[in-house]
């Protein structure tokens, strides 16, 4: 007997199909927002009615559907208040003190969401993401590869 998976059901697949195409058109409506100055506040009002139309219809489809899930903005906090660390100033200043603890309850509540979180490289590589031709700033993996080319040289 032959089951079903979702991937082989035809309506599944075209609820699918319909949702993807939904994100795509809501990003394409989120792009204008470029050339909002251009549109005039009238127009610019259309853009907000647009998204709010497009997020309806694809909740239609999946009422759970988010771009964005409240780990990965944990996660997010967390590497951001390590980019914010104060390397100029001791590194028991105020500053980093307050990024330390921002960063330990950030963890914790994701520990509390997942008794066995922890970061991982894999998290580190997600969250760095690529870095465009003029930014100065270095993404995990050159760093990585930089700690083990150390490594190997000492």
């Amino acid at each position: 007997m032959e089951t079903s998976t979702n991937t082989d059901n035809p309506e599944k697949k075209q609820k699918i199909e319909k949702q993807k195409k939904l994100v795509a058109d809501l990003f394409s409506t989120l792009n204008l927002v470029f050339t909002q100055t251009k549109l005039g506040i009238e127009k610019s009002d259309l853009l907000l009615r647009a998204i709010h139309q497009f997020k309806t219809d694809i909740l239609k489809i999946d009422p759970y559907w988010k771009l964005i899930s409240w780990p990965h903005i944990t996660i997010g906090r967390i590497f951001c208040s390590i980019d914010a660390i104060v390397i100029e100033d001791k590194w028991d200043c105020e500053t980093n003190k307050f990024l330390f603890n921002e960063i330990k309850d950030a963890m914790m509540k994701l520990r509390r969401f997942n008794n066995y979180w922890q970061l991982t490289e894999e998290d580190a590589i997600t969250y760095t993401g690529q870095v465009s031709a003029g930014d100065k700033t270095r993404g995990y993996r050159d760093t990585l590869e930089e700690l083990e080319r150390l490594i190997i040289e000492v």
